[in-house]
């Protein structure tokens, strides 16, 4: 938490990226984190950690919101990527 933004701190500098014209996101850890930075911050895309890559009903989650994502895989074996990236498309592209 020492080196965490809080969630005005978050806002203001997602609002300061706006009014500059750069992209603003970040790397969210749980769905409400996810939720705050589509609906508060306006993030033009979700970064999703590569410890994220087994986590699949978050994926899901992030998947269903719509936005833009960028997937880390760093620490990903092949399989583990291509099963995340299958998850995302199939909500994205294949959910009723």
């Amino acid at each position: 938490n020492k080196f965490a933004l809080n969630d005005d701190e978050m806002t203001e500098v997602a609002k300061y990226c706006k009014e500059i014209g750069i992209d603003f996101s970040s790397t969210p850890y749980s769905n409400s984190e996810v939720d705050f930075l589509i609906n508060d911050c306006d993030a033009a895309f979700i970064k999703i950690a590569s410890m994220e890559l087994n986590n699949h009903p978050f994926l899901e989650y992030i998947g269903k919101t719509g936005a833009p994502i960028i997937l880390s895989t760093g620490m990903g074996e092949l399989k583990e990527i291509k099963k995340a990236v299958k998850t995302i498309w199939l909500i994205n592209y294949c959910s009723p």
